[in-house]
């Protein structure tokens, strides 16, 4: 017999159990339950050689300790493959914190205003400003700047924008372009405020995906911005069409 008190027996292997899983899962330490700074498994030792001595616990013959190194190895094979699952998902979700840092971020920079200028002959409405890559260590691609005011949409592509790098657009009135625009709120804007207008920045990133900073903007008199609110969600925004 591996105890002549089979109970005794039962409750030293389940102590044992109990241990190895709270040393392998890390649950000593988050439960606090390390005693004198040692590990559960040195614990759960020391506490059966105190009821050992102070109660007359049996200790394990030979067959007692096969089966004690046989639970502990076990538990170690279930604990390992736990910490491996465990790993894998903190390094996943790590690896993907850093691309998703690693991408792009475009904001609008110095002055954006509307102008009228000469173009083919004609007077041509055109809204000017500056972008820029003002975080993510990544490259934008086919980057474009959609303009919506109270008489038309604006159209310009910009192509690559590098890191930390100032790109120029001139968005030029393209009411024909309108199905091509990705931005949803833009058809259905009503203008009640004549000062509103609505300019969206779209890039796609190097896993292919599109991202977009969408800016509500007021206006002056003189068709000057004034006030930027960015990073407006629309939840109709759509793959934006080859113009």
């Amino acid at each position: 017999m591996l105890f002549a008190d089979p109970a005794r027996g039962a409750f030293l292997y389940l102590g044992v159990l109990f241990a190895v899983a709270m040393e392998l899962l890390g649950l000593a330490d988050a439960i606090g339950l390390r005693w004198l700074g040692a590990s559960p498994i040195i614990a759960g030792a020391i506490t059966y050689a105190l009821g050992a001595l102070l109660w007359g616990w049996a200790w394990p013959d030979a067959s007692g300790w096969i089966a004690i190194g046989t639970l502990v190895l076990a538990t170690g094979s279930v604990g390992g493959l736990l910490y491996a699952g465990r790993s894998s998902r903190l390094l996943a979700r790590q690896t993907s914190a850093a691309v998703e840092a690693s991408f792009p971020y475009l904001r609008l920079v110095d002055q954006t205003e509307r102008k009228t200028w000469q173009l083919s002959g004609n007077n041509t409405l055109v809204w000017v400003g500056t972008i820029k890559v003002v975080a993510g260590t990544a490259r934008a691609r086919e980057v474009k700047v959609w303009v919506r005011d109270q008489d038309s949409f604006y159209y310009a592509p910009i192509g690559v924008a590098l890191p930390r790098e100032r790109r120029h657009f001139a968005a030029v009135a393209s009411p024909g372009l309108a199905p091509q625009c990705p931005f949803s709120i833009f058809g259905s804007e009503t203008f009640a405020d004549q000062f509103r207008v609505w300019l969206g920045v779209v890039g796609t990133c190097p896993d292919d995906s599109l991202r977009y900073n969408l800016y509500a903007i007021q206006r002056n008199a003189g068709w000057q911005a004034q006030e930027f609110m960015p990073d407006i969600i629309d939840s109709g925004f759509k793959e934006p069409k080859q113009p």
